[in-house]
C-alpha cells in the first residue's frame, strides 16, 4: 500500500458502510506500517532464521495493527450514524453491533498477536528470560488489562467521530477534513500520553494494574 493507495482510501470508504469504510481505513493505515515493518525485517541481518524475524516483526506489528482500529473507527464514523438517532433502532443497533465487532478485533489483535508471534521464536536461539515471581504477576495482569484499554478506546474513537461529524456536518469541505483529522489526533494523543504514564507508574508499582483503564481513558473521554 503506497501514499497514493492511501489517497484512494476516502473514496472506497465512502462507497461502503460503516464496517466497510471502517476496514478500508484499517487496511490503509496498515499498509503504511507494513513499509515501515519491512524495513525492519530486512534489517535484523541474514544471519537470523527467517522465522524469527518474522515473529519479531508480527509481535509489534498485531499490537500496531490494534492501536490503528481506532482511528480507522473514528475516519469511518464521521460520516456513518452510530448511537445517535437519525435512523431506526435496528440500525443504530447494527452499527453498535458492528462497532463492537471492530473492538473485538482490536483486543484480539493486541492480546494474543505477540504470544502468537512468541511462540514462532527458536528457543535455542532466544531462550524463555527470567522473570521474578512480583513482575511476573504485574506482567500477567497488564497482558489483560491492556487489551481492554485498546479495544474501549476504539469503541470511545467511533463514538467521537460520529459527534464530530453531526457538528460539521454543515462547514465546507476544506474545514470538515481540517476539523477532522485534528480531532482524530487530538484524541490519539489524549489515549497515548496518559497510557504510556499511566504504565511507567505501573512499572514502578505506584499504582495498581487496574488504574490503566480509567488512567488511559478519562481524558478522552471527557474531549
Amino acid at each position: 500500500m503506497t501514499l497514493r493507495g492511501l489517497r484512494a482510501v476516502p473514496g472506497m470508504a465512502a462507497q461502503a458502510g460503516f464496517l466497510g469504510s471502517a476496514v478500508c481505513w484499517f487496511l490503509g493505515l496498515c499498509g503504511l506500517y507494513l513499509l515501515y515493518a519491512s524495513g525492519t525485517f530486512f534489517g535484523l541481518g541474514d544471519d537470523l532464521p527467517f522465522v524469527d524475524r518474522l515473529a519479531m516483526v508480527l509481535g509489534p506489528a498485531s499490537v500496531a495493527f490494534s492501536l490503528l482500529v481506532a482511528p480507522a473507527t473514528f475516519a469511518a464514523a464521521v460520516r456513518a450514524p452510530i448511537l445517535v438517532g437519525e435512523h431506526e433502532p435496528g440500525t443504530r443497533g447494527r452499527h453498535a453491533a458492528q462497532l463492537v465487532l471492530l473492538a473485538s478485533g482490536a483486543y484480539v489483535l493486541s492480546a494474543y498477536g505477540p504470544t502468537a508471534s512468541l511462540s514462532l521464536l527458536s528457543t535455542t536461539h532466544y531462550p524463555p528470560p527470567d522473570v521474578v515471581p512480583a513482575s511476573r504477576q504485574i506482567l500477567e495482569s497488564a497482558r489483560l488489562w491492556v487489551p481492554c484499554a485498546i479495544a474501549l478506546f476504539a469503541i470511545l474513537s467511533g463514538v467521537a467521530g460520529r459527534l464530530i461529524g453531526r457538528v460539521t456536518q454543515w462547514w465546507s469541505p476544506s474545514g470538515r477534513a481540517a476539523m477532522t483529522w485534528f480531532s482524530c489526533l487530538a484524541l490519539i494523543l489524549s489515549f497515548w500520553l496518559p497510557f504510556l504514564l499511566t504504565l511507567q507508574l505501573l512499572l514502578y508499582r505506584a499504582v495498581p494494574t487496574p488504574w490503566i483503564l480509567p488512567g488511559s481513558l478519562l481524558l478522552p473521554t471527557l474531549l
